[in-house]
């Protein structure tokens, strides 16, 4: 299990945790991507979370991306699959 670091409040009210070693770079990665295909800046949030679902029909496990929108709402992206097999293919067919 990859270590975390507590980071503050995330967007939808939970602690934000930093993970470290080849899953940082995956979720920095599908950051970028988000940036790049919704012409954010380099600045803009974006939450990139792997997160494990237990209700009937979700996947067991999901990459959900947040973006924030004016307001305090956030655009929510999910992916039905691991934070590292998230191909920027999978985030441009949602923004389509």
């Amino acid at each position: 299990m990859m270590p975390f670091i507590p980071m503050g409040q995330g967007p939808f009210g939970k602690s934000i945790r930093t993970r470290t070693g080849p899953s940082a770079e995956c979720a920095r990665r599908i950051k970028g991507w988000t940036r790049d295909l919704l012409s954010l800046d380099a600045g803009e949030v974006v939450s990139v979370t792997e997160m494990r679902c237990s209700e009937p029909g979700c996947p067991d496990i999901e990459t959900v991306i947040g973006i924030p929108k004016p307001g305090g709402s956030w655009r929510t992206l999910k992916i039905a699959k691991k934070l590292c097999r998230v191909r920027r293919s999978d985030i441009a067919l949602l923004l389509r």
